[in-house]
């Protein structure tokens, strides 16, 4: 089981988190793992509606049968990601889409700076395969865990115990590092 976060002390040198991350003690040799699963009510009402035009609009409304083959092939994608899988382990942070064949995509720790938690997503959300700014899954209201990565952009991703995730985050980065405090 986890050990309850603690925020970071003072920050020693660069392999460090910055101060006010939280950090999880693991005693040396110790594991830790944290899973979660979420659901987004906005991917499935959005996919609901889009599938419904697309059905309709192939019988009644157009005499084109591309746009509403497009309509619902959109809206069907958008219902099979609206369920996602976060699990951090020793290996990294992956995040997959199980309705979507469990397509994934997986942070490695050697490409984070840090963790961090925001206390809700901004915005909409930038998705799965993600932009300029960063990439990740962000829905509703939920705290959001963030990830540093180097070149400037972050790893986004709305879960409920994001403090936990951050920790858990930081508290391998500082192993991996080879912080003693781990």
């Amino acid at each position: 089981m986890y050990d309850s976060p603690q925020h970071h002390g003072p920050q020693q040198d660069a392999a460090r988190p910055p101060l006010g991350v939280p950090l999880l003690p693991l005693a040396p040799g110790r594991r830790a793992v944290y899973a979660a699963s979420a659901w987004y009510p906005r991917s499935l009402l959005l996919g609901a509606a889009m599938l419904a035009f697309g059905w309709f609009g192939l019988f009644n409304l157009s005499r084109s049968w591309q746009g509403a083959t497009l309509m619902a092939l959109m809206g069907l994608a958008a219902i099979l990601s609206a369920r996602t899988r976060l699990r951090i382990d020793g290996g990294g942070v992956e995040v997959s889409l199980p309705g979507l064949g469990g397509l994934r995509r997986i942070v490695p720790y050697d490409t984070v700076l840090f963790a961090s938690v925001r206390p809700e997503a901004s915005g909409r959300g930038l998705g799965i395969i993600g932009g300029s700014r960063g990439w990740g899954y962000v829905s509703g209201r939920e705290p959001v865990l963030a990830l540093r990565l180097p070149d400037g952009r972050e790893f986004l991703y709305s879960t409920r115990d994001a403090e936990t995730a951050a920790a858990l985050v930081n508290a391998s980065l500082a192993r991996a590092r080879g912080d003693a405090g781990c």
